[in-house]
């Protein structure tokens, strides 16, 4: 099975912690842009860091804000479960700043007891004066429903926005009295408060958040009512291994649509809000702004890159599609982008199938698209690779 063009294993290191490290009272600055030279082309941002950052500055920070930032995810999670609580269970990546060994698993955070239907694999990429800017999370609401995340940083500060992703999304989705009933605009509401509570951080603490930020692909999976909604900016795809019964065969059912410039929706309301589309003469369509050269990014939506949503039709509005499960749905996948360069759906389930544990699988997938980096880009370049893989109960 080879590699296609398009335009490591090692164990897990796991800590558990009550909650995670905090922004709003300041953070310190971790350099390093991601990419440079050809191979960096085929990363988002081009290989551009911020010229500088600002100083802290004071920010008014809304009540809700400042008390999910600070609230325990698990404690959260068990008050809205009507299965028992004991169930309820959240593995994070962690942030990990100095990493810079390539193809090593990012750290992990449990909280609870995950069982057997998860498995995950988060590899830092070769760029050396980059951290592993991917960030993912699992959160299980025992029998009621489930969140699958992955977030994929980019540029000089990437690793602290997609961490502050994973982190803040639930809590922004479970603190809505109405994320039971209207699920979709909740979702729609979540994207844009991650958003602007990423742009006060970035004040409050120093951090870039104008030329860096992060993709966001949510599953969320209502067990009772056997329904997937995915909500997304970027290119963090998501699929569904499908199995017929009496084949040995899997087929792959894509969730979602990457946010792609070129895309002529996208382009359109790019060009109206004052940005521009063109080709980079090597692997993307890129945005920028008027007649700058800034954002230079390879996708249309995200959150964070407040620059892009300033000047160049970037935007932080997800699109949202739900998925109703069938008999012949084996389980789910999320990857960054690091898989899907040069991977396609059906080679990735049938990698994931092939693992002898869903743990096996997800580092089996994960080295494939290592190799395939190394190879397309002669060792000069590989981006950080995350994949989680979900086994779905019977419908």
């Amino acid at each position: 099975m080879g590699c296609t063009s398009s335009k490591k294993h090692q164990s897990y290191q796991c800590h558990t912690q009550q909650q995670p490290p905090t922004l709003l009272a300041g953070a310190g600055k971790p350099t390093g842009a991601k990419g440079g030279g050809n191979a960096g082309k085929r990363l988002t941002v081009n290989g551009q860091a911020a010229a500088g950052t600002a100083p802290a500055e004071k920010v008014n920070f809304t009540e809700e804000e400042i008390a999910l930032e600070q609230m325990d995810i698990l404690t959260l999670l068990k008050k809205e479960v009507t299965s028992p609580a004991a169930k309820c269970a959240v593995f994070s990546s962690k942030l990990d700043p100095n990493m810079k060994e390539s193809f090593k698993n990012k750290l992990v955070l449990s909280r609870g007891t995950m069982d057997k239907t998860v498995g995950f694999a988060c590899k830092k990429g070769l760029k050396p004066k980059s951290p592993n800017q991917d960030a993912w999370a699992v959160i299980h609401a025992g029998e009621d429903f489930s969140i699958y995340m992955v977030c994929d940083g980019h540029g000089s500060d990437g690793h602290l926005i997609s961490d502050l992703a994973i982190n803040m999304i639930p809590k922004f989705i479970l603190s809505n009295v109405d994320f039971k009933n209207d699920l979709k605009g909740v979702l729609e509401k979540t994207f844009k408060k991650m958003h602007e509570f990423i742009v006060k951080a970035a004040q409050a603490s120093g951090f870039d958040a104008d030329l860096s930020g992060s993709t966001c692909t949510v599953v969320f999976h209502n067990k009772i009512q056997q329904k997937l909604t995915v909500a997304h900016v970027g290119d963090s795809g998501s699929c569904i291994g499908k199995r017929t019964q009496g084949s040995s065969q899997l087929s792959a059912k894509v969730l979602l649509v990457d946010h792609k410039p070129e895309d002529p929706e996208e382009r359109v309301r790019i060009e109206a809000r004052g940005g521009r589309v063109e080709w980079d003469g090597y692997a993307n369509h890129r945005v920028y702004g008027g007649q700058t050269e800034s954002p230079g990014m390879n996708m249309s939506r995200a959150l964070g890159d407040d620059l892009g949503h300033r000047i160049a039709g970037i935007t932080y509005e997800p699109t949202i599609n739900e998925y109703q499960l069938e008999s012949d749905d084996q389980f789910v996948c999320v990857c960054s982008d690091g898989v899907w360069e040069f991977l396609k759906p059906e080679e990735v389930v049938s990698i994931l199938d092939s693992g002898k544990t869903l743990q096996d699988g997800c580092e089996k997938v994960t080295k494939k698209a290592w190799d395939c980096w190394i190879r397309e880009e002669r060792g000069e370049v590989v981006d950080d690779i995350t994949a989680i893989l979900i086994k779905l109960p019977k419908v």
